[in-house]
């Protein structure tokens, strides 16, 4: 399949549209307590911290990273 080719005033028209975003990455801290309440308790509150800077606009992404020691996820925030 072809793709498009982009005039120059394209191009200027959608860099124009876009817009910054920051970058959080989010490696690991210190060690998982051994309570699995405790864990839990953590990480629902973790994700409602999410969820509600995504609700309020702040956020538009975020998720974890898998398969990586020292990674553990990302954030992107909308400035």
């Amino acid at each position: 399949m072809p793709s498009k080719k982009y005039t120059a005033e394209e191009i200027m028209l959608k860099v124009a549209k876009g817009k910054p975003f920051t970058l959080l990455i989010l490696f690991a801290g210190d060690p998982v307590p051994d309570d699995d309440v405790l864990v839990n308790q953590m990480q629902l509150g973790h994700l409602a911290h999410l969820f509600t800077m995504e609700e309020e606009g702040k956020c538009c992404m975020y998720g974890p990273i898998s398969d990586h020691e020292e990674l553990h996820g990302i954030v992107i925030f909308n400035l």
